[in-house]
């Protein structure tokens, strides 16, 4: 198998058959590639071969160099050793996201590689002998791996382009909404005090106070992606007095929903203000929008040694699995309640909070049970000792 030494009673080899019939092979991969429409309309057969001829190439090389069964099994999978640099299947994915190729017809592209390289090797010869089956098994493997490669690189241009639009959609959503919420916010102040206009008007206020907080988020998750900034303003502040705040905002907003704040202690810290806020906003949403519908939700503070944010809700338990994934990003729980889904939540609330509080080097314990309630505990120190996640700036004003 890993000879190259021509035989010739058997036939040449898979891998000199490569090598010696790589136009014949590129022709066909142009050929396809044209088909590829609209994206291939406009490019050149050059364009179009793109990494063709170093990926066959090594195809070849890889068909000649022995490996061990691990190896073999880890190549079946999609994964390759580690190599220095990019690779050419890897490049071939970013040229094709660069190009508007869809990710299926760069699956479809290597289908017709790996079957006109076949049939054009398997041509007026009958494969049964062992060492030419192993030949083919090789070359899917190797077909496999560039495709993962491929793949992959393709993935990450699509999740970069996506974080990118949405950053972009988030900061251009801002000032229509300023608007709206101001308009909404005169209305108020304007109409008569619970007619059906102001009503109307209120609404609209929370709706697009809403809608902020949500884009907020976004371009927090957005930031953090694309290696971003992370701004935190740290100062001196008290939690309960920022606690205050948020709830009466809430209250307000969410007719009908009972938040009690408690507080003992000395609550005072170094933190930034406007994401002690977002924290706070974050978890009392997420008690309202999790929590029984008539129960009443808590929000305590107690300043000890360390300052501790609690926020409990009686609702829906949180299974045990469950909690180990819930700071994930989109990750949300199930629920069959028509509140949860007219609410539109993105599943970025709770994601953020941890952000928030490990930059201030806190950290958040989460409990549920039936008899007790679901209970979220926010644990700051007063003295900034911030812990920095990869990719943002934590910077004192």
């Amino acid at each position: 198998l890993h000879s190259t030494q021509f035989n010739s009673m058997r036939g040449p080899t898979l891998a000199e058959f490569i090598r010696a019939s790589i136009e014949q092979i590129l022709a066909e991969w142009d050929e396809f590639a044209k088909s590829c429409s609209p994206a291939a309309d406009s490019l050149t057969p050059r364009e179009l071969g793109d990494h063709a001829k170093q990926m066959l190439n090594w195809i070849a090389d890889d068909l000649e160099t022995s490996q061990t069964r691990s190896e073999q099994a880890e190549k079946s999978k999609g994964l390759a050793d580690e190599t220095t640099g990019e690779s050419a299947a890897s490049k071939h994915g970013a040229i094709r996201f660069n190009d508007q190729f869809t990710l299926s017809q760069v699956f479809a592209e290597f289908r017709a590689l790996r079957a006109s390289v076949i049939r054009l090797w398997s041509r007026g010869r009958s494969i049964t002998d062992t060492s030419e089956l192993l030949e083919l098994i090789r070359f899917n493997e190797a077909i496999d791996q560039a495709v993962a490669e491929s793949v992959q690189r393709f993935s990450a241009g699509l999740e970069e382009s996506r974080d990118i639009f949405i950053a972009i959609l988030g900061h251009d959503l801002r000032n229509p909404l300023s608007a709206i919420m101001t308009g909404a916010e005169y209305l108020k102040r304007t109409l008569p005090p619970r007619s059906d206009a102001e009503e109307v008007a209120t609404s609209i206020h929370n709706s697009a106070v809403r809608m902020n907080l949500l884009i907020r988020d976004l371009l927090d998750v957005s930031r953090k992606r694309l290696g971003g900034d992370f701004p935190m303003s740290i100062g001196e502040m008290e939690l309960d007095a920022v606690c205050r705040k948020v709830i009466d905002e809430t209250s307000r907003g969410e007719r009908g929903a009972p938040i009690r704040f408690e507080t003992s202690g000395n609550s005072e810290g170094q933190w930034d203000r406007e994401r002690m806020a977002q924290v706070v906003s974050n978890l009392v949403g997420n008690a309202i929008q999790h929590g029984a519908s008539g129960t009443p939700i808590t929000v305590t503070v107690q300043g000890n040694g360390e300052v501790l944010l609690i926020v409990h809700n009686w609702g829906e338990v949180i299974p045990p699995a469950a909690l180990q994934e819930i700071f994930e990003p989109t990750k949300r729980l199930k629920s069959d309640r028509e509140e949860e889904r007219s609410r539109g939540s993105l599943g970025l609330g709770l994601y953020i909070v941890d952000l928030i509080v490990g930059a201030h080097g806190g950290h958040i314990d989460v409990t549920s049970t039936k008899e007790l309630g679901t209970t979220f505990t926010v644990h700051l120190p007063r003295a900034q000792t911030a812990r920095v996640p990869e990719g943002h700036v934590l910077s004192a004003g």
